[in-house]
């Protein structure tokens, strides 16, 4: 009966290490979301997002570039700079 005891002491508190442990893991994974949210708005506030722009299949990431860049220059009078 001692023997069970004792190991059911083991055993509550291996469970109570595991507990901090998943507790303090949880805590870094929410301080890491939170980071990763602030760092995601921060980007997309400095972004905008045009809708009027048609992308074709072979078109490079370039060409596409040039086109925005061309819209916004001549269509809409906004000055780009490299």
């Amino acid at each position: 009966m001692d023997q069970m005891n004792e190991t059911m002491k083991i055993l509550m508190e291996e469970q109570e290490r595991i507990k901090g442990q998943v507790n303090l893991w949880e805590t870094k994974l929410r301080k890491m979301d939170e980071k990763h949210n602030f760092v995601d708005e921060c980007r997309w506030r400095n972004n905008i997002l045009i809708f009027i722009i048609e992308e074709c299949l072979q078109e490079s990431y370039f060409d596409t570039l040039k086109i925005t860049e061309g819209i916004l220059r001549i269509k809409l009078k906004v000055g780009i700079s490299s």
